[in-house]
């Protein structure tokens, strides 16, 4: 059975931080990419809570790779199985 990368979370949240800054965006502007408040995304940013389909559409609106926006972001085993199955299809 392969060992299971735990998320660091700290790291998430300063690049969602980064990110944001890096793109002048606002956390109603960010919210609004994922369907949620200003308010929403701000809790989320600061307890780098964000799913790895949220952080991907955030990083594919504005242009950049899920793994250049938020290199620290590990998938969990069902976001792998999920991506394979796509693959697949």
């Amino acid at each position: 059975m392969a060992r299971r990368q735990k998320q660091d979370t700290h790291a998430v949240a300063a690049e969602m931080l980064m990110f944001r800054r890096r793109h002048g965006i606002s956390t109603a502007t960010a919210g609004r990419v994922l369907g949620i408040s200003g308010e929403g995304y701000r809790l989320k940013e600061r307890g780098g809570s964000a799913t790895g389909p949220e952080l991907a559409a955030l990083a594919e609106a504005f242009g950049e790779t899920l793994a250049t926006a938020f290199p620290s972001y590990r998938p969990t085993a069902q976001e792998r199985a999920l991506a394979r199955h796509l693959a697949a299809a």
